[in-house]
């Protein structure tokens, strides 16, 4: 039902203008597209609230997570290099003891050979050492105390020691102690050779000896 009021102007007799219309009508039901754009609204912000939850959430473990899992990758880590140094660290030590140990025995049967070749064939030998080359040759001696002449065979080339090793010490018979220079070791056919001792080191302190003994005794290495 509609009615109009009107107000009294004052204008001519029966003039009565237009001022509003109002319905008694009860308000009808809301639009479908009114409805449907209510529901995606209410989807969108259900939509964000719960990603903001997540993203909370997910940052709230990842600052628990990772620090318990980066201490443990620690203890991890330090138990491995624990085990493996307690592993490594003696066999490259003994890696070491044992490169010295294999310098000493082939020198000591350099020593050994000569004194057998030169008994066998009665023809005298000399060992040399360069203390200050590292080095060591056998051979018929020379012209010179310290010289050698190469004897066809097969230590008839100089042999060097293996890096780290060196020559610390020599002593023959009742002749001073060497530390540089070179030395010679007579071997004569009769077997009746002087005494020496040749010490070897590192340079990490791992010493081995070569104790020849007087005439025809063996040489052997010492530690």
């Amino acid at each position: 039902m509609l009615w109009i009021d009107t107000v009294d102007t004052g204008g001519p007799s029966g003039a009565r203008p237009l001022r509003g219309l109002r319905s008694s009508a009860a308000p009808g039901p809301p639009s479908p597209l009114a409805a449907a754009r209510g529901s995606l609204v209410i989807a969108r912000t259900l939509r964000v609230l719960g990603a903001c939850r997540a993203r909370r959430s997910r940052a709230r473990q990842t600052s628990r997570i990772p620090a318990a899992f980066t201490l443990l990758e620690v203890l991890v880590t330090l138990a491995v290099i624990g085990l493996a140094a307690t592993i490594v660290l003696p066999r490259l030590r003994d890696a070491r003891e044992l490169r010295l140990e294999t310098d000493g025995r082939r020198l000591a049967d350099t020593i050994n050979f000569g004194r057998e070749r030169a008994v066998l064939t009665g023809v005298a030998l000399r060992l040399v050492l360069d203390l200050d080359a590292e080095r060591w040759m056998l051979g018929r001696p020379g012209q010179v105390a310290t010289e050698v002449v190469s004897d066809p065979g097969p230590l008839d080339r100089p042999q060097v020691l293996a890096a780290p090793a060196r020559f610390r010490a020599v002593a023959v018979g009742g002749a001073p102690v060497v530390q540089r220079g070179v030395v010679a070791l007579e071997l004569p056919p009769s077997g009746d050779g002087l005494p020496a001792r040749l010490d070897l080191a590192d340079d990490r302190g791992g010493t081995v000896s070569i104790v020849v003994p007087a005439a025809s005794g063996r040489a052997v290495v010492v530690r």
